[in-house]
């Protein structure tokens, strides 16, 4: 067979080949020979008219087909969003509803009708989605609600007959057809599966148990509401807390039908008013219980004579649950007690319910043995039924807490049998409603048995419980709630706090206050200050955090304070318990702080002291700026009558005159002074007047006047008068402390001397068995310290910087005296000045001395920078007095001391360059050009910027006495003096 090629004509259908066109003698059919149509056309043009009126009219052609084209629907991505809704494709039509359709229902171009299937579709939605996760959120049933009222307002009303289909929200899809709107069905493509908007499921939380929603949302074509829908509507309501609302839809639901249908109808209100009723009997918040309307609505359930046994049972259940929790015990027995007699055929976990509510009644009004015979028969009923029944928990919960009141005052083992009841629940019952009641329980056993760490640690997973509630979970069983919860905690508080209180042992009193603190702080917890939780912890909570936190903080100092001076403070504690300390006064302040505001309004007695004890915790903490502002509160909030009003002021002066403001202390102190004459003000008033004397006597002193200074000078001397208090007193000590201060500064140093003397004379120093360290030393005469005196003790720092401070008063009036020699002077009076200075010396020596023993007495770290100068210049000032009286070789000894003490010190060159004034002075030029050398040398060691510190002991006599020895040692040089 000859090949075919693929360009050749396909052979006809009898396998011949097809007739070629008949030949002309000028070539083709057309007219045209083979190959030159193209150039004859081209040459012809005849044709091309006719050309362009073809394809004119074929453009007008298509102009009208295009014009009488079918318009694309708008309504479609409404109609797909009712086609998902109706196949129970929730999420696929939210994200629908939530883009294209809210385009279409937003564009102008939906009907009135549409705008209503829209809110319709998307309400159905939402709830369908909600269920079908197994969540119910207020947000989603906020919706729910807005769009089935904005379907009702905008016209649609309730479909003529149901639909049947699927016991859900979904049905089998209707055939398609013409939608009433005149557009088509059209079957959607589903959108990527989603949740929606506010539908979500992180927060799952189980629908109610007896959940079945109605038949009726049929098709996409039921664009009216049905009763499923009606049904949604009300459980949303009851959902929100509309149960007004939810009441009055629920009378409107048709009912009255008999047959099939009547039963459904009564169903549906049956399982909405029981809905209703879980909601009031579980709601969190109190106002949304509805108490007497849910009795109403039992009572009004229970006369109805359709109801069946089971459904009997179930409302004597919640209206006994209900007078329970209104406290109407009594009634809910008698109530049990009749009702339980009328019940036949109830099934055993039903009957077994009733039981546990008659023993729980029984447990209230303390009636325990009936409530053990009840709670035992209750749990026989349920085990024999469903052994995982969540109410042998309960059951179990009770009896515990019976076993646990016939324990009190007995030994501990008794409380066993509760631990076993207690730990079945939390071993096989975690997901019940006795679960948490359970581990309170365990925790108060814990407690009782003094296993404080695992009683806190189950306290701690209640508490936390509480506060991380949800809307989305289950309520937390007012058993184990907030309020019960710190009761329980602040019992197991009272208890360590009255047993610490009892102890006379430190260490036992202060482990009771640590723990007792823990229970007070765990209760703490249950209050949070911020998020969802947030609520103000009851004042008996702050009162006893306050009270612990101060009680332990004053136990610490106390025990420091035996053991030093009664001028002991926290700063005078080591830097570790120190920090504990304050931390328990900050904590004990703002405890007392928050208990005043607490019971302001409603305790003023309570408030002031509260306020008090607060201000005062702040300022033994340090932190002025709170204190500040509690003693002004309390200043501002107690009565004129208060005894605590003049020492707030008082306290508050301090603190003012602490943080530099003069003029503020000065105001408080002086109104304190002019008031004490009031008869209206309290007896204490007249107290704090005279302790108001020399603090304000420190303000003239300290502020920027000087024309008050000798009124400050008086005030101080009024105190030590004797006529307002006795040398015993603190203020009178402090009193001749500052005075001799003052006359210290102002260069009255005779007067100084004399009031220093004094203080070291008659006040003994802390740790000392006969007033040590007080005599003086130099001169021979002793302290008259009294190991029986109450008079405050000095502790040994402060009183070093008095000793030092009247040793330097001793050598500075030497060298007034020295000045004073340099003139003519009749010779006895010569002779007295000589010997005058001599003493002061001599003295000033000894008082040195008994500097740097007190101080290096003193640790190191416990030492102010001011204590550490005075010991330092302790060491040069004995050089310096022994330079002075001529005693050369005493001076050198007191000088090598000071400069191997201090070698990396710049100070240090004091004492080599008096080195070198010593030997001049002793004649010694060989011994004097060595120590020049050392002191040279020194000097080059530090940088010129050093000399300028005003805390350095190398005074400009210094500086002079150097460059004449070194002159003198140059001079003896020149003259070759070998020596």
């Amino acid at each position: 067979m000859a090949e075919t090629h693929p360009n050749s004509p396909a052979p006809s259908p009898d396998g011949a080949k097809s007739a070629e066109p008949a030949k002309t003698g000028r070539g083709s059919s057309s007219g045209f020979p083979p190959g030159a149509r193209t150039g004859s056309l081209l040459r012809s043009g005849w044709p091309i008219p006719a050309m362009i009126v073809a394809a004119g009219a074929l453009s007008a052609g298509l102009y009208s087909a295009w014009n009488q084209r079918p318009k694309a629907d708008p309504s479609l991505p409404l109609h797909a969003a009712e086609r998902l809704v109706a196949i129970g494709k929730f999420a696929e039509a939210i994200d629908e509803l939530n883009g294209p359709a809210l385009g279409f229902k937003d564009s102008g171009l939906a009907s009135r009708r549409q705008e209503a299937r829209f809110y319709l579709a998307r309400a159905r939605a939402f709830a369908g989605q909600q269920a079908k996760l197994g969540i119910s959120r207020i947000e989603n049933h906020q919706r729910i609600v807005e769009d089935y009222k904005l379907a009702e307002e905008l016209g649609i009303g309730d479909v003529a007959g149901e639909h049947g289909g699927t016991d859900g929200h979904g049905a089998s899809p209707a055939p398609g057809g013409k939608s009433p709107d005149g557009g088509s069905d059209h079957a959607a493509h589903p959108s990527p599966a989603g949740e929606g908007h506010a539908v979500q499921g992180e927060d799952v939380a189980s629908m109610h148990p007896d959940h079945a929603h109605d038949a009726g949302h049929g098709s996409e074509t039921d664009e009216g509401l049905t009763l499923t829908d009606r049904a949604l509507w009300i459980e949303s309501l009851i959902a929100l807390g509309s149960i007004d609302d939810a009441l009055t839809r629920i009378s409107r639901l048709p009912g009255g039908a008999v047959g099939p249908e009547g039963e459904r109808q009564r169903e549906r209100k049956l399982r909405l008013t029981r809905l209703l009723v879980e909601h009031n009997l579980h709601a969190a918040d109190p106002k949304q219980r509805r108490e007497e309307l849910t009795l109403d609505l039992l009572a009004r359930m229970s006369t109805d004579p359709e109801l069946s046994q089971d459904d009997h049972a179930w409302v004597l259940s919640r209206q006994a649950e209900l007078l329970l929790a209104l406290n109407r015990v009594e009634e809910a027995i008698t109530k049990l007690l009749r009702e339980l007699q009328r019940l036949q055929d109830v099934p055993a976990s039903r009957q077994g319910e009733l039981y546990v509510l008659l023993g729980k009644a029984y447990v209230e009004v303390g009636q325990d043995a009936d409530a053990v015979r009840q709670l035992d028969a209750a749990d026989r009923l349920l085990a024999t039924s469903d052994s995982g029944n969540p109410l042998r928990a309960d059951a179990a919960v009770l009896l515990g807490r019976l076993t646990q009141r016939s324990a009190v005052g007995k030994e501990a083992s008794a409380l066993e049998p509760a631990r076993e009841r207690y730990s079945l629940v939390t071993s096989e019952f975690r997901g019940s409603r006795a679960f948490l009641p359970a581990v309170l329980g365990l925790a108060e056993i814990d407690a009782s048995c003094r296993d404080f760490d695992r009683s806190i640690e189950r306290y701690e997973e209640v508490s936390q419980a509480i506060v991380s509630w949800k809307p989305t979970l289950p309520p937390v069983p007012r058993e184990a709630g907030r309020d019960v919860v710190t009761a329980s905690l602040m019992a197991r508080w009272r208890e360590l706090f009255e047993e610490a209180t009892a102890k006379s042992d430190v260490a036992v009193r202060t482990e009771a206050l640590n723990n007792a603190l823990r229970f007070a702080q765990t209760a703490e917890t249950l209050y949070p200050s911020s998020g969802p939780a947030r609520q103000a912890p009851p004042a008996e909570l702050l009162l006893g955090l306050g009270q612990t936190h101060r009680r332990i903080a004053d136990d610490i100092m106390d025990a420091a304070r035996a053991a030093s001076s009664a001028d002991f403070t926290v700063r005078d504690l080591d830097p570790a318990t120190r920090a504990e300390v304050k931390r328990h006064y900050l904590s004990a302040g703002e405890a007392y702080r928050r208990h005043a505001e607490r019971v302001s309004s409603e305790d003023s007695a309570a408030f002031s002291a509260s306020l008090w004890i607060a201000a005062d915790s702040f300022d033994l903490a340090g932190d002025l700026d709170e204190a500040a502002r509690a003693f002004g509160n309390f200043i501002d909030g107690a009565a004129d009558t208060d005894p605590n009003r003049p020492a707030a002021k008082f306290r508050l002066a301090q603190i003012f005159e602490a943080q530099g403001d003069h003029k503020a202390a000065q105001s408080l102190l002086e109104g304190l002074r002019s008031a004490s004459g009031d008869e209206r003000q309290p007896t204490s008033a007249g107290e704090w007047a005279d302790r108001a004397i020399l603090p304000l006597a420190l303000c003239y002193l300290a502020d920027a006047d000087p024309t008050n200074d000798e009124r400050a000078e008086q005030l101080m001397l009024s105190v030590l008068s004797g006529r307002l208090i006795g040398p015993d007193a603190r203020d009178y000590r402090d009193a001749l402390i500052e005075l001799g201060n003052l006359y210290y500064a102002g260069g009255r140093y005779t007067d100084a001397i004399s009031r220093f003397e004094e203080v070291v004379k008659r006040y003994p120093i802390e740790g000392s068995e006969k007033g040590a360290g007080n005599e003086m030393a130099a001169s021979g005469s002793e302290s008259p310290a009294d190991t029986t005196s109450p008079r405050p003790r000095l502790p040994a720092g402060k009183l070093a910087t008095i000793r030092f401070k009247l040793a330097d008063s001793h050598r500075l009036e030497a060298g007034k005296i020295a000045r004073t020699l340099e003139g003519a002077l009749p010779q006895v009076v010569e002779n007295q000045l000589k010997a005058e200075r001599i003493e002061h010396l001599t003295t000033a020596m000894a008082e040195y001395a008994a500097v740097k023993t007190l101080l290096e007495s003193v640790e190191p770290v416990r030492m102010t920078e001011l204590e550490k100068t005075f010991l330092r210049n302790a060491y040069f000032s004995i050089g310096d007095c022994a330079f002075d009286l001529g005693d050369y070789g005493r001076a050198v000894a007191a000088y090598d001391a000071a400069a191997l003490r201090y070698v990396d010190d710049p100070s240090s060159l004091v004492a080599m360059v008096q080195i070198v004034n010593a030997y001049v002075a002793q004649g010694q030029p060989a011994q004097a050009r060595a120590a020049n050398e050392r002191a040279r040398r020194q000097l080059a060691r530090f940088p010129d910027e050093v000399w300028n510190r005003a805390d350095l002991p190398m005074e400009r006599k210094h500086w002079e006495r150097w460059l004449e020895s070194r002159q003198m040692l140059e001079t003896t040089a020149a003259a070759g003096d070998g020596n």
